[in-house]
């Protein structure tokens, strides 16, 4: 999905990593798969170049990025949560992921197939395009085990609006109206309680790197003035 950005001019040099899991990335010994590590993982990573950095994470990557900002502030230039947020899990969130944890160990397949649909929605055509074509490829590359332990260190995620609070300038949202797995009504709540920037995009769901690409990259591109 970053991948394709780079053929924006303002993005051509943006740097695209696969997290420890993902991709071609195999996990680090003993990666312990939460937000920290992650996060840790990340600063490891961006150690061979020059920052400061402009974070843009999609969904996970959002709660990754929020728990970067945390703990190495001043290697931020700025933060874009798209299709993400700073709360922790509510506890019917927390229940949603233990459910997800049990059908991946009974059926991974139907998970990751209820998944993507979900992901595309309101609009399935996607899935028949080639980015649904090869989200759908790369699913089936997934270890489940992995997948797991990725659910279980998100649900016990810290809540990170403080630290938006103290770093509104520097953070955006950006959300789809139709978000099928994070309710807009919740983010536009966040947005104003914490006091950051934002942009929803109507009719779009939670796939908006891909479903609204040019509407993000102006977005941000204008913001940053890259």
């Amino acid at each position: 999905m970053w991948q394709g950005w780079k053929c924006h001019e303002a993005f051509s040099q943006a740097l695209c990593p696969d997290l420890p899991g993902f991709g071609v990335n195999q996990q680090p010994a003993e990666f312990d798969f939460s937000l920290v590590g992650y996060a840790a993982w990340l600063n490891s990573y961006l150690g061979d170049f020059q920052g400061p950095f402009l974070l843009v994470g999609h969904s996970m990557g959002g709660y990754v990025a929020l728990e970067y900002l945390s703990r190495y502030s001043s290697q931020v230039k700025g933060v874009v949560l798209v299709n993400s947020y700073a709360a922790a899990d509510t506890e019917q969130r927390k229940q949603n992921r233990e459910q997800a944890i049990a059908m991946l160990g009974k059926n991974p397949e139907a998970y990751f197939r209820m998944f993507v649909q979900t992901l595309f929605q309101p609009e399935p055509q996607w899935l028949k395009r080639p980015e649904g074509r090869l989200m759908k490829r790369q699913m089936k590359g997934l270890n489940p085990l992995v997948i797991q332990r990725v659910l279980n260190g998100l649900k016990e995620r810290s809540c990170q609006k403080a630290t938006v609070k103290k770093w509104a300038a520097k953070v955006h949202y950006i959300y789809g109206s139709a978000d099928a797995l994070l309710e807009p009504s919740m983010l536009r709540a966040e947005v104003s309680e914490v006091g950051a920037h934002s942009l929803c995009i109507d009719g779009k769901g939670h796939m908006l790197p891909w479903q609204a690409q040019e509407e993000v990259q102006g977005y941000i591109s204008k913001q940053f003035e890259l």
